[in-house]
């Protein structure tokens, strides 16, 4: 098995009261590298980790979204990366269960859906790792965490930010990542969301803006024929064998 690095993205200044929480969950997890990309355009001390060198915070001058991401799991050591959000702490066994997985998929999450239609939050069945019990479960996207090999990246950013915001992991998955496989694997105990942060007034799933962009970009995609449902496209298979 290869190395594990971990990117985690920040933005709100109101969420930096639980970075040190999040970031001592990380470190000790059987990881190499916790980088936190500070897109908030404030600068951001590091947060008291008893000065481990595998952990190290990047002050953005600007806000350039999720495209940064992607670009910093190049320079990072791992073989397979891990792009956490700033409102989940993993527990005991978490990225060991990623690795005991890394042959179920391409790109595997903490959460996904299944596309069944054009409209995202009508037409798409929700899975969690949660609740999806003792065996993964193939889905046509992932989020909130994501873990996978670092020659999934690579690619060129430009026209991701500012123009999409809240659309970058569909971006990564649907526009230029169509073809790997993605799931959901079984996390029941292995993680925590802060619910006070992930359902604050920071989220962005309650920026009616946001949410409307999030739309349009699947809806372009999902029905201009670049992206067929590899859930679907599966179930064809076995149907046809």
């Amino acid at each position: 098995m290869g190395g594990v690095s971990v990117i985690i993205t920040t933005y709100h200044p109101g969420r930096r009261g639980v970075l040190d929480e999040i970031a001592r969950a990380w470190l000790e997890q059987p990881v190499d590298q916790v980088w936190v990309l500070n897109s908030g355009a404030q600068w951001l001390p590091p947060p008291p980790v008893g000065g481990d060198v595998r952990f190290q915070i990047f002050n953005l001058p600007l806000d350039l979204g999720n495209g940064a991401d992607y670009c910093f799991a190049l320079m990072t050591s791992g073989d397979y990366v891990i792009l956490a959000d700033d409102d989940m702490v993993p527990l005991d066994g978490f990225v060991g269960r990623f690795l005991e997985h890394s042959d179920k998929a391409d790109i595997l999450g903490v959460m996904g859906r299944i596309f069944r239609g054009p409209k995202y939050r009508r037409d798409t069945f929700p899975v969690r790792g949660d609740s999806v019990g003792d065996s993964h479960v193939a889905v046509d996207f992932v989020g909130v965490c994501t873990f996978c090999r670092r020659e999934h990246f690579g690619f060129d950013v430009r026209g991701l930010f500012p123009v999409l915001r809240n659309c970058d992991d569909l971006w990564w998955q649907m526009k230029k990542m169509p073809g790997l496989s993605k799931a959901v694997i079984p996390l029941a105990g292995l993680y925590r969301d802060l619910k006070e942060v992930c359902k604050g007034p920071t989220s962005m799933f309650k920026n009616i803006d946001l949410r409307q962009s999030r739309q349009d970009f699947y809806e372009r995609h999902y029905l201009g024929g670049q992206y067929h449902s590899a859930v679907q496209k599966e179930k064809d298979c076995h149907v046809s064998g």
